[in-house]
């Protein structure tokens, strides 16, 4: 067991099981032990077997067959819920400390980033086009590839999640995904409005506590009548793999002010008890249709899927009719549109109607509920899956059009090449309809883009695309651009196979504006560039107007370039007070081999010192046991051992380190005055 593992499964209009686990779930099996493989052939393993890795969403039937993976890379991803059109959410829990915290859209078969898709390194590594700012460089959003987020909400510790779909609490709550935070002590909603093809959101406090910091929100659920529980574990701490407290713990009810305080629970569950007959069955649709909870849908849906319970030889008429009746509002119709679908087929008057539905919403369920139907009966059907597609992919809406995408992943029909160009040629600068269409591509780039029939793309398609001609177009799209250049574009690079993409850095370096050429340069390393024709005297024209100067160590932090570790080291040596000279030791603890090579230089000392100096003002977790054990060791000089004691003293992970050394006895005597005048000049004065 593990807090990253499986915490919950939610029953979904669609009769299936959708459920996940985070990062420590490395695997799905079936009884026997067996690793599972889902409907579309893909492993449900996050072991060795990237693109698919980290996190992940799945869903199932109700016997836990047919499973299938709809996003992976997630960290931390405490539970999915799914409302009644079928779309998915969750949250996903950031690195601790780095206000990362975020909620997803679950766009199915999306990469949600939180490792680099190829080579699986982490967010802190560099790379070109990074955000600023660390809860978005957290998930890797800049990369393409990676679905964007819904909602960054900061700090927190996310667990339970519900869509709230009943009507007693305010307007501004229903329909809403209703999310608990154990960190921040507060049960939230995320008040969704349209983004393009996907979604943004306002947070609404729905609890939190202002005082009383052991107010833990872990799960939050609708009852029968629309109230709202919400648990709360009452803990000093948020959870993870401890606790303070073992004895309290708490439910609330959440109902509007002034309404009913009386919970009163149902009597017997609908249709208990009642012969199976059309009366019967009229009161179950309406309630499967209108009940805000969740147990009760789930009773309903197995009396009409157990032929044992006698409800299977009811017809879709009066569903039909509860449809068309104007009593029931957009969520009921979308449960509709599901029951009809699975119980009595794809033939049935609801899905036809829905999919010229005013509501897109309701469109994109019937598109889904038309997929589910045809995903359970492949043999001989595509071309009526296809009549459905064409028709839905010259949509008005992105969101609908988004459906259309997705279900293209695992076509590799000529077919399927026609319509995903017609959505192509309809792309307008969304990032999630970008990515849409990426999905419904990365399986068979070379077929969808021939089928467009453009020569020059548009640039972000090339950037986003995985075909064997898309390291060359954008090469071409980076050459060619005025102005200034998008690092994020040069990026898109890291994506395609090796030997196109090293042609293409290298074209980008000789023919490029400067900067990115300087990027491109990184990308390439000192040693090919020398290789090069004409590649030393490219490199020194790009790098004299800048070699030495701050301007020099923040391209470099920028571009992610790396090579350049004596020009870097350099720099330090010549401003050993500059605040570039921090930024630049970071930037070589990248490649700490090379690092430990240069503080054993002992040809010159000044440099050394220079360097162990700002590495200890970057107050970096790897520097105090660099510097330590350079300190421990028996052929140091004094000289530098002074100048590595000040140094570590500095910051405050490597001053603990360098106080473990002296209480362990392992400090030099003759270092002991200089470590105790340092520790009283240090910052950290734990």
């Amino acid at each position: 067991q593990h807090d990253h593992g499986i915490h919950a499964m939610h029953f979904g209009a669609d009769g299936r099981l959708y459920f996940n686990f985070g990062n420590a779930g490395k695997r799905l099996c079936d009884p026997e032990g067996n690793l599972i493989t889902d409907i579309n052939g893909v492993k449900c393993s996050a072991e060795g077997n990237r693109p698919f890795q980290e996190g992940m969403v799945f869903r199932c039937d109700l016997d836990g067959k047919n499973v299938e993976l709809l996003g992976w890379n997630f960290r931390n991803n405490w539970e999915v819920c799914v409302d009644s059109f079928g779309t998915m959410w969750q949250s996903d829990n950031d690195d601790d400390g780095n206000k990362g915290v975020r909620i997803n859209y679950v766009m199915e078969y999306g990469n949600f980033g939180y490792k680099d898709e190829i080579t699986g390194a982490g967010w802190r590594d560099p790379r070109p086009g990074m955000s600023a700012e660390i809860p978005l460089r957290h998930f890797h959003q800049n990369d393409p590839g990676v679905v964007p987020n819904f909602v960054q909400t900061g700090a927190g510790s996310p667990t339970g999640i519900c869509v709230y779909e009943g009507k007693l609490l305010p307007m501004i709550f229903q329909n809403q995904v209703i999310h608990c935070d154990a960190g921040p002590n507060v049960t939230r909603a995320y008040v969704r409005k349209n983004d393009g093809a996907g979604y943004s959101a306002e947070m609404v406090n729905l609890l939190k506590s202002e005082t009383d910091r052991w107010f833990r929100p872990s799960d939050v659920c609708v009852a029968p009548d629309g109230s709202l529980f919400v648990a709360d574990w009452y803990d000093p701490g948020v959870g993870g793999h401890g606790m303070g407290d073992i004895e309290k713990g708490r439910i609330f009810r959440v109902i509007p002010k002034g309404g009913d305080t009386a919970y009163r629970p149902p009597g017997e569950r609908p249709g208990d008890g009642k012969e199976p007959n059309a009366r019967t069955a009229t009161e179950l649709y309406q309630r499967y249709a209108t009940t805000p909870n969740m147990a009760e849908r789930y009773h309903i849906w197995n009396l009409f899927a157990d032929p044992n319970h006698g409800f299977q030889e009811q017809t879709t008429k009066r569903l039909f009719e509860l449809y068309e009746s104007g009593e029931v509002d957009d969520v009921a119709k979308a449960r509709l549109i599901w029951f009809a679908t699975v119980m009595f087929g794809d033939k049935n008057p609801i899905l036809a109607k829905a999919l010229e539905d005013e509501n897109p919403d309701l469109r994109i369920t019937a598109l889904r509920a038309w997929r589910q139907s045809w995903e359970g009966h492949r043999e001989g059907r595509q071309e009526s899956l296809h009549a459905v597609l064409k028709q839905m992919a010259g949509d008005k809406n992105p969101q609908v059009r988004r459906e259309v995408a997705l279900a293209l992943r695992f076509d590799d029909s000529k077919t399927a090449d026609e319509i995903w160009a017609t959505l192509a040629k309809q792309y307008d600068g969304d990032r999630w309809y970008l990515e849409a269409l990426g999905i419904g591509a990365d399986l068979c780039w070379d077929d969808r883009l021939a089928a467009l029939g453009d020569p020059k793309p548009h640039p972000d398609l090339v950037w986003r695309s995985r075909g064997s001609k898309s390291a060359e177009r954008l090469a071409e799209v980076i050459i060619a651009a005025t102005g200034e250049v998008d690092p994020s574009l040069l990026r898109g690079l890291d994506f395609q196979p090796a030997e196109s993409k090293a042609a293409a850095f290298e074209s980008i370096f000789q023919k490029a504006q400067p900067e990115i050429a300087l990027a491109a340069a990184g990308k390439i390393g000192r040693g090919q560039i020398e290789k090069l024709d004409g590649g030393p005297e490219r490199l020194d024209e790009l790098l004299g107007p800048v070699l030495g100067k701050s301007e020099f160590v923040i391209l470099a932090d920028k571009l992610g370039l790396r090579g350049f570790e004596n020009e870097l080291a350099d720099f330090i040596e010549s401003n050993p007070t500059s605040p570039e000279s921090v930024y630049a030791a970071r930037l070589l603890l990248r490649d700490q081999g090379k690092l430990r090579e240069m503080l054993r230089d002992s040809s010159n000392p000044d440099r050394v010192g220079a360097i162990a100096t700002a590495l200890g003002k970057t107050n970096d977790r790897n520097v105090g046991r660099l510097l330590g054990g350079m300190l421990t060791a028996k052929n140091t000089p004094d000289s530098l051992g002074k100048t590595l004691v000040n140094a570590m003293a500095t910051g405050s992970n490597s001053s603990r380190e360098l106080l473990k050394i002296a209480r362990d006895g392992n400090l030099d005597d003759s270092l002991k005055t200089t470590a105790a005048l340092a520790f009283a000049r240090s910052p950290d004065k734990r």
